[in-house]
């Protein structure tokens, strides 16, 4: 029985040209608590490191554990790790994050995955690694999978965190901040989402709950990542920063003027004291799901918020000068031509500042997703390759859920790419769109570098 143990977390390979590489927050906050508990962590992230393959040798760690998202992510995070059951047997792989816990038996039933943990991670991960040490029964650990004698086991779900401001603050230690936070500093300060969206994975993983940090608690993790680097754009990537107007504003209270800011809320949100509010900053930006620009569209996304509501947000987006996305959806399940011609019509109609679109993607968890498999027509997504292949919303594939085929949609996203990169470059953002560019020449070096290192 160790009393410690070496545990390594892995962010897998997810680069985008959407965007710069993110602090793995939530490997972080797993591996803080792992670190409380007495056990040496150690952070790889796939998007920035080039030698896992000497990691793996020199670090001997006893636990792997491995995040997921639906997508390409879930490819590397199985690649490695079959080569740490391929090399260290002995050593356990866990896999958590939104993927797994959507579909965590699916996710079990792969040869190289020794456990899983369903949900939050953060209490979960320390019980689970006294249960590897032989320290109790993983039958009384809430919230995780595993094997035994061959046989796949899930314990009942452990509860949510009901209070945020118990979570230790961030170990920024564990990774290196000029690789991520040289633009902007990335914070989650909530979790979840009240609302019912059919193409969200929330209803599922968060079962509509909400909960956020106190003010006084974000600003504490503010001061805390401010020792580490100095913070030039707070980006607030909570899936909805909005859902408590008290909360919110006691956050602005305290947030500098002269930064940016930018956050996601929702268009039912908006409102004259709000759009007031965050006019007194320098340069915010605020990411607005509208989904579409037709009321029957919205009913069946259950969106709950109509054209008419858009239009209001924009208008007051506007009237204050704000920096806005409207991001939109096309393809969805059942969607027509003509419905994609009203969210057409409708965004150049709001006017704003970066439109945003995405290809309808069916993410484990949905309620159209749900719909999709009782009619078969999604099938096939038996493992976790098979969702590794899913289209990333970036560009359609084969498949077809609405009127409109792959390559209309195709067309109408690379249209409105183009949009998003000009706009970026006539409103003189040149500073993102040359760290875009570096990002993705860096980002081609490292692949030629693990390639001629014969990594993962």
């Amino acid at each position: 029985m160790k009393n410690n143990m070496k545990v390594l977390l892995v962010q897998p390979y997810t680069f985008t040209v959407r965007g710069l590489p993110q602090p793995p927050l939530a490997l972080m906050y797993v591996a803080s608590g792992a670190e409380q508990a007495g056990h040496e962590v150690k952070i790889l992230d796939r998007n920035i490191e080039t030698n896992a393959r000497r990691v793996i040798e020199e670090f001997k760690p006893d636990v792997v554990g491995v995040t997921a998202l639906t997508g390409k992510m879930l490819l590397d995070g199985l690649r490695v790790s079959e080569f740490v059951k391929k090399t260290h047997p002995n050593t356990s792989v866990v896999w958590g994050g939104i993927h797994t816990s959507l579909l965590p038996e699916q996710t079990l039933a792969e040869k190289s995955i020794d456990y899983v943990v369903v949900g939050e991670g953060e209490v979960t991960f320390v019980e689970l690694l006294e249960a590897i040490q032989g320290k109790r029964d993983p039958a009384t650990v809430l919230g995780i999978g595993y094997k035994e004698n061959g046989r796949i086991i899930m314990n009942e779900r452990r509860p949510t965190i009901k209070n945020l401001d118990d979570l230790p603050l961030l170990p920024w230690h564990l990774i290196e901040p000029k690789h991520y936070l040289t633009h902007e500093t990335l914070l989650i300060t909530s979790r979840g989402c009240p609302h019912r969206c059919a193409f969200c994975y929330n209803r599922k993983f968060h079962y509509h709950q909400w909960r956020g940090m106190s003010p006084e608690r974000v600003r504490e993790e503010i001061d805390h990542v401010q020792r580490f680097h100095p913070i030039r754009r707070f980006r607030f990537d909570d899936d909805n920063f909005t859902v408590n107007r008290n909360r919110l504003f006691g956050i602005l209270d305290f947030l500098p003027r002269e930064i940016p800011i930018y956050f996601e809320t929702r268009v039912d949100y908006i409102d004259r004291d709000m759009c007031r509010r965050i006019a007194e900053f320098d340069d915010p930006f605020l990411f607005l799901g509208v989904e579409s620009g037709d009321d029957a569209v919205l009913k069946r996304m259950k969106k709950d918020a109509t054209v008419g509501q858009i239009r209001e947000a924009y208008s007051l987006i506007n009237e204050f000068a704000l920096k806005s996305s409207a991001s939109f959806i096309i393809g969805s399940p059942g969607e027509t031509r003509e419905e994609t011609a009203k969210t057409i019509a409708l965004i150049d109609e709001i006017k704003p500042t970066r439109p945003s679109c995405c290809i309808y993607v069916p993410f484990p968890g949905a309620e159209f997703t749900d719909q999709l498999l009782r009619e078969h027509r999604l099938t096939g997504f038996d493992n976790l390759a098979a969702w590794g292949r899913l289209t990333d919303a970036e560009f359609a594939g084969e498949r077809q859920y609405g009127e409109m085929t792959s390559a209309e949609l195709n067309r109408i996203y690379e249209q409105y790419w183009r949009k998003f990169v000009t706009k970026f470059i006539t409103d003189l953002r040149l500073r993102w769109v040359v760290a875009g560019m570096v990002n993705v020449v860096k980002n081609k070096a490292r692949l030629i570098r693990r390639k001629m290192a014969g990594d993962i």
